[in-house]
């Protein structure tokens, strides 16, 4: 995106300064000044490098877990490196970027060294001289591959073609039948064993003592004609260059909008990015560092310039599966549901419906003491930090009226079958509204 807006800069220029087109309200606030392009211009060749690695790393084609600490290392000792020519803003990137590089990648760090990107990269012929390793780094991931090579060497055997064959611990496996090779006449002279690998004792050595392939052979396409020559390590060799370095492609991460989550590009909301499947559980747990603050600003409050300030909690206010699940009561579609009266309420056309207008009404401290058995399914934990779950759920506007009444009404209007009412039906109607209203009021 920068280097498009670098290669287009005397066009966004021109747009900007003819008033036919930009007002001059809008151009003041569009329009880059010359420090600004010139940080584009000096952060372009960094960005690009940054921009190979993760498209190199991201691919599907090629084997990438091998590629993962020769390309980290070539951004930290080449691309990454601060020179003189650097400007405040590029040397401060570089900085940042390195040493979270660092941070999280240990090149140094000899106890990693048997990490599966380490043990990749010396196993592709492309990259197993480990130059761009510290040399006792080099070192401790030669020495974690013979680990493997010696675990290995006890389960696998060389085979009669000369191939590398797994034998399966602890089970017994009776011969399959198999067709009988017919012995030519040469195979009768110079015996069974003449075409046979040499043996692999030293096979790690003659592997290292191979010069390294070029950068662009594909290094299964090498390794696909060494079986033979390096059966055990061939064998590591397919374990550990199967392995992907990432399973996010690079547009995932990098995105050439800058708009993974939005609504630009996907109908998941931010707010849902982490959503799961079930609500926070338990849910003790997942109000602990609340409670806990609000407990410590309750007893001590706030001192702002000398004076102490008290700190409460008057209304808590969420929606109803919200509510439900913080005060540990049932669900709204539940018969004992109301939080406000003690009523039953009848199911009507697959809805749940509290007809009764003079009801009991719940209290606090009934709340508290968990009497309402048909009502609560659990102890909140708001009972303990002596906050009261009856009153300070409030019943807001906003979730009652707008996103409940009103949204009903306008769904019933635009959706609903079309019906005609009668003088007294709407004489009905309109009463049941008046004795709602006062009882609301």
């Amino acid at each position: 995106m920068l280097a498009r807006l670098h290669e287009q800069r005397w066009a966004v220029t021109a747009v900007l300064s003819d008033r036919t087109v930009t007002k001059l309200s809008e151009a003041r606030t569009l329009e880059m000044t010359d420090d600004n392009w010139q940080t584009i211009e000096t952060m372009l060749p960094v960005l690009e490098s940054l921009k190979t690695a993760t498209t190199t790393l991201r691919s599907e084609e090629y084997i990438s877990l091998s590629m993962v600490f020769p390309i980290t290392m070539r951004l930290l000792d080449r691309y990454l490196v601060i020179s003189a020519d650097d400007s405040t803003v590029v040397s401060d990137f570089k900085k940042t970027v390195a040493t979270s590089l660092r941070k999280r990648m240990e090149p140094d760090n000899t106890e990693r060294a048997g990490r599966a990107a380490l043990l990749a990269s010396a196993l592709d012929p492309r990259h197993k001289h480990l130059r761009f390793l510290p040399l006792d780094v080099q070192a401790a991931v030669k020495q974690q591959l013979v680990i493997h090579y010696d675990g290995l060497a006890a389960t696998v055997h060389v085979g009669e073609d000369g191939g590398a064959c797994e034998e399966a611990s602890g089970m017994s496996l009776e011969p399959g039948p198999s067709r009988k090779r017919k012995k030519t006449t040469l195979s009768a002279f110079f015996g069974e064993d003449y075409a046979e690998g040499e043996p692999s004792d030293d096979e790690l050595e003659r592997y290292w003592a191979d010069p390294p392939v070029p950068l662009t052979e594909d290094p299964l396409m090498w390794w696909s004609g060494k079986e033979r020559s390096f059966p055990k390590v061939y064998m590591l060799a397919m374990r550990f260059l199967c392995v992907p370095a990432t399973s996010v492609p690079a547009e995932r991460v990098f995105s050439a909008a800058g708009l993974i989550v939005s609504r630009l590009r996907s109908r998941l909301l931010p707010k849902h990015v982490d959503i799961g499947k079930s609500k926070p559980s338990p849910l003790e747990d997942y109000l602990k560092d609340f409670l806990t603050e609000y407990k410590h600003l309750k007893d001590n409050g706030i001192v702002y310039k000398g004076q102490t300030y008290t700190v409460n909690i008057d209304a808590l206010i969420c929606d109803a599966p919200a509510r439900a699940y913080l005060k540990c009561i049932k669900g709204h579609a539940s018969y004992e549901s109301c939080e406000r009266c003690i009523i039953r309420g009848t199911r009507v056309e697959g809805r749940m419906v509290f007809s009764e207008q003079q009801c009991t009404s719940r209290t606090d401290d009934r709340f508290s003491r968990v009497e309402y058995k048909n009502h609560q399914t659990d102890v909140s934990p708001f009972i303990a930090a002596g906050i009261p779950c009856v009153s300070s759920f409030v019943l807001d506007y906003m979730h009652m009226v707008c996103l409940g009444v009103v949204r009903r009404l306008l769904i019933y209007l635009t959706r609903g079958p079309k019906i005609c009412l009668s003088v007294r039906q709407r004489d009905a109607i309109s009463q049941k509204r008046i004795a709602l209203r006062k009882d609301a009021e």
